[in-house]
Parts: structure tokens; C-alpha cells; sequence
């Protein structure tokens, strides 16, 4: 548990140095949203998020401090022969595990029976590099529970099990906030 605790730590300082560092001093001379910071085994920060310029995918930016951002170009593309995301390529959240990469994302699924609005799934892509390429592991999403999800994030325990979170596409029942 303490270990699954002071990873927690790690990611939500690097959250909020990065926040800060952005904030006050934004790097990318992009759009770039939903960001994702990873600290690689090579001691070097990745960002991945939605925009910046990538079709149908992602593109990434490395750091050796938080503040100086290196533009790696786009890491991934869907929306080729075989993939099963469509569009609205968004939230891609990238996790080292035994050598490899994997990036967790949202995409629209090309399978709409339904004709849903919204038809996000969750896909996961891999790439021997955190520059990538990153490869469609499958050509369907992760899963299918029946009804829009978004915004994957992998949980490791300290026992190695792995969970992943999402959340549910909400588009049909809104819920009034501010």
C-alpha cells in the first residue's frame, strides 16, 4: 500500500509542477489538452495530449526538468486500415510496463449500431519507445460495456494487479453543475 501511495505522490507532484511550470511560463507554442505527464526509466518527462497539431492521434513532448519542452512529433495515429477508432481522437494516458509503452486513449468507435451521438471506447496502443511509434494493440476497443466511456486510467497495486478506471459518457443524461 505504501508503495501504491507514494507513487500517487510522484504523479500528483509531477501534476502540479508541470501545472505550475505551464501555467506561468506555457512552453508549447500549441493547443494541447488534456495533458499527461510520465517520468520515464530514462529519467526524462513525456507529455501526451489532445491537439497540437496530430490527425486522428497524438503527438508527444519530452523534458529532462518540466521547463523545457522538446516537441516530439506525432506518436500515434488511428484512424488507418484496421483501427477501429474513427475520430475525436482524445485523453491519452501513456504507462511504462516491462519495457514497453502503453497508451491507454479515447476515441469514437466505428461500430454504431445505435447511432449514438457520442460512441467513445477506450483503446490501448504500444510502442517500444515513449516516442513511439505507438501500434493499435487490437482492432477493437479494450472492451465494450454497452454505452460510451472515456478517459482510461490504469491503477498497479502492490500486489501487481492492474485495474482500469473510466468514465461513463454522460451526454444523454446530463447532470446541471456550475
Amino acid at each position: 500500500m505504501r508503495k501504491l501511495v507514494n507513487q500517487f505522490f510522484v504523479w500528483l507532484c509531477v501534476f502540479f509542477i508541470s501545472s505550475v511550470a505551464y501555467a506561468s511560463n506555457n512552453p508549447l507554442p500549441v493547443k494541447f489538452g488534456d495533458p499527461y505527464v510520465l517520468l520515464a526509466s530514462d529519467g526524462r518527462y513525456y507529455m501526451y495530449g489532445t491537439g497540437a497539431g496530430a490527425v486522428d492521434g497524438f503527438c508527444a513532448y519530452s523534458s529532462p526538468d518540466l521547463v523545457n519542452w522538446k516537441a516530439e512529433g506525432q506518436v500515434f495515429r488511428g484512424n488507418i486500415p484496421g483501427s477501429w477508432g474513427v475520430a475525436n481522437f482524445w485523453a491519452p494516458e501513456v504507462y511504462e510496463l516491462n519495457g514497453k509503452f502503453y497508451m491507454l486513449y479515447s476515441a469514437d468507435w466505428k461500430v454504431n449500431p445505435t447511432n449514438e451521438q457520442e460512441n467513445f471506447r477506450i483503446g490501448v496502443a504500444v510502442a517500444d519507445k515513449p516516442t513511439g511509434p505507438f501500434r493499435e494493440l487490437s482492432s477493437e476497443p479494450l472492451f465494450d460495456p454497452g454505452y460510451p466511456v472515456i478517459d482510461g486510467n490504469l491503477v498497479v497495486d502492490e500486489k501487481g494487479r492492474m485495474f482500469l478506471y473510466y468514465s461513463r459518457c454522460c451526454y444523454k443524461h446530463p447532470v446541471e453543475s456550475e
